[in-house]
């Protein structure tokens, strides 16, 4: 797994939309600022619903969003975890300071069972400034 010393930045391989949990093999310290943006997307989609890394919210599925993995979260939106601790909102991008140390791991927020129709992939770049 690979650590990022301060300065240092690294492109994670694909994220892809149709899988439940996408493990990045970089290693996020607790107490450290990183910045997280999106740096490649192609495809990312829910079903029919072309978005980006926010995801979407449209107005068909609202009665539903007690459903997805996140609620407060969009359908799709990138998100993020420390191992198996509490998800976070990444989106097309943000700082995060961890609350403790591990392997980044990424998904599209959707319903567990909702990952057959997704389409697409993305790349993540995280940098400890």
């Amino acid at each position: 797994m690979r650590v990022l010393r301060t300065g240092e930045s690294a492109v994670t391989e694909r994220i892809v939309s149709n899988v439940h949990a996408v493990t990045t093999g970089i290693a996020l310290e607790q107490g450290v600022l990183y910045q997280l943006s999106v740096v490649e997307i192609d495809g990312w989609q829910d079903g029919h619903q072309p978005c980006d890394a926010n995801g979407h919210d449209v107005w068909y599925l609202r009665l539903a969003r007690f459903k997805r993995r996140v609620p407060e979260a969009n359908w799709l939106a990138l998100m993020g975890a420390i191992d198996d601790g509490e998800p976070f909102l990444i989106g097309m991008s943000r700082t995060y300071t961890p609350t403790r140390s591990g392997q980044l791991i990424c998904f599209a927020n959707d319903a567990g069972f909702g990952y057959g129709n997704n389409k697409g992939w993305l790349k993540l770049q995280i940098r400890r400034p």
